[in-house]
Parts: C-alpha cells; structure tokens; sequence
C-alpha cells in the first residue's frame, strides 16, 4: 500500500532529525491520540483530495520520540506533551493520569496493622533503589523512614501519630527532604528561606493527601485543568532554576535537591502526574497556593535566562582550563 503524502511528510521531517518511523507507528500513536490526525480536507470533485498533517506535527512527533526514548510509557508521554502545548486532547490525558497516579486512598482506608506492612514494603523498594539519597538509605536502615511515611498518611486521615513522632516530625521531614542547608545557605544580606517548624507545613500538605486520586483528573473541570496546567509550568520552571542553581554553586545548595532528585529515588518524570494532580487537589483545597505558583512562574523568566547565560560561561570557562 502506498504511503500518503502527508505521512511521508513526517518520515521524511524524522529522517533529518536522525530517527526512522514507519506509517504503521504513525497510525497507532494517532489511534492513541498522542499525534493528531491528518487535517480535514475540503471537497475534491472526484479527483482525491489531499489531507495535510496538521501545522506542528512534525515538531510533535520528535518530541513524542524524544520521550519514548526516555520511558516508554504512552501514557506519560501524553501528559508531557499536552503539558508542552501540543495536540492531545483533554480525554487522553485524564486517561493518563488514572493510569500513572499513585492512589493514597487506598492506603489510608486500610487497617493501621496491614497499613505498616504496605509502608515497610514501600521503603524497602526506596531503600533498594540506585538513585535514592543516601540519607533516605540511612534513615530506612535505621527504621525511621516507615514511621514517618505512616505518620504523613496518618496525618492525611486526621489519625492521631506517635507522640515522640510528633514532637520531631519537622526535624525528621527535613533529613528526608534534604533540607538541611535550606537552614543555613543565604545571599548576601539576606537570611535562609526556611526557618520556624516545618512540621505545620508539612501537615497542611497532608490533609490535601485524601484528595489525591487519580479520579480527580475525571472530576476536574477543563478549566481547573488549564490553570493547574499553568500552575505546573511555574513549578517545572522553580525545577529549572533549582538545576542550574546547583550546576553554579554544588549538589543541594539551598536545599533545592527536593526539588531535582525526589527523596524517594524516582526521577521527576516519573512522578510528574502525580504532582500535576497534587496540585488540582490544592486548587481545591488552597487555590491561593496555585495562584501564588503562578505569579511566581511569572517573575521566573528573566531568572531562568540569567543563570543559563551564568552556567554557559562557567562551563566555557572550565572547558578553557
């Protein structure tokens, strides 16, 4: 069968950029609604008509397999190219997120017994991990890490935690994050962002844990979905920032590594969808939150290109030695 011109089009766009796809893949990832179909054609008077791909198909379609590169589930790569900006629908992505959502819920509504034995199961896998810090190793060897995993779920359902537990809960929170220098490291003539008990914090942030579920992404509005969508930009762009902020001064200056290497040692990509819901269950719970996220992804731009051009000229600089 003859290849259509407008899907030669799009081998040919992959063929320069290195990689090869066949019409069969281009098919089944339109059947999978992570590229757009082909443009409506109009009226041909018997002789054919030509269906066009879309304007930024091909675009779409190297990012679609820069993804595939780095994971291969479809369903992540739907949501980070909808995140992007690129055609896929809505529908597609609320699929995905049910799929890649990790689900609380059903943690918090089992027995406290048959809960310790899911939290000791889970430690294991964070303790066994290659990219886990070696302080969130530690501290599972030590057997604190389940009971401050229990203790954050215990919060989220309103339990009452272990008095000993309660009294150190920040301080242990901050070994587990690895915010330890985000006591200490400053600019000059200013203090460290973070001072006080984190521990109420930290709380806040567990009650919102009954309303993670991957069936939020069904409940959610288009509307709550756009905004929360902006609201990730700004949090990818803080991310960012984090990154380069290390590459200029070492690993977890400021405390920035909780936000470029989770505790847990999945990578960001992995856990995305999840903070991408986290953050529809704060809209709903603090939508003040997500507009302060927003506002301060506004005022990120200007940052972002200043330490890009920073990290430029100190790699240069370093290449030259």
């Amino acid at each position: 069968m003859k290849t259509s011109a407008e899907k030669q089009a799009l081998i040919d766009a992959a063929a320069l950029y290195g990689f090869k796809v066949t019409p069969k893949q281009i098919d089944r990832w339109r059947s999978d609604k992570v590229l757009p179909p082909p443009a409506k054609a109009g009226g041909g008077r018997g002789r054919g008509v030509r269906r066009p791909a879309p304007e930024g198909s091909a675009e779409q379609l190297m990012r679609l397999h820069y993804f595939l590169g780095e994971d291969r589930s479809l369903h992540r790569a739907a949501f980070r190219l909808w995140i992007e900006g690129y055609a896929v629908p809505l529908e597609r992505v609320r699929k995905a997120l049910r799929r890649l959502v990790l689900d609380p819920v059903r943690l918090m509504e089992m027995p406290p017994e048959k809960l310790a034995g899911q939290v000791e199961t889970y430690t294991e896998h964070i303790r066994t991990r290659k990219n886990t810090p070696a302080r969130v190793k530690k501290m599972a060897d030590e057997g604190r890490l389940p009971a401050l995993l229990e203790s954050m779920l215990s919060m989220g359902l309103g339990r009452a935690i272990d008095p000993q537990m309660e009294a150190t809960f920040g301080a242990t929170f901050e070994e587990y994050a690895g915010l330890d220098r985000a006591r200490t490291d400053h600019w000059k003539g200013q203090s460290p962002w973070l001072t006080g008990d984190t521990g109420p914090q930290v709380k806040v942030v567990a009650k919102v844990l009954p309303a993670l579920r991957p069936g939020l992404a069904d409940d959610a509005t288009d509307e709550e979905f756009e905004k929360v969508r902006t609201a990730f930009r700004s949090w990818a762009k803080m991310r960012r920032c984090a990154e380069l902020l290390q590459k200029l001064h070492g690993p977890n200056v400021f405390g920035f590594s909780m936000l470029t290497h989770p505790p847990t040692g999945v990578s960001s990509g992995m856990t995305d969808p999840t903070v991408f819901v986290g953050l529809l269950a704060f809209q709903r719970a603090e939508p003040s939150l997500i507009d302060n996220m927003i506002s301060i992804g506004e005022t990120l731009e200007a940052s972002l290109a200043t330490l890009r051009e920073q990290v430029n000229k100190a790699t240069k600089k370093t290449t030259e030695n």
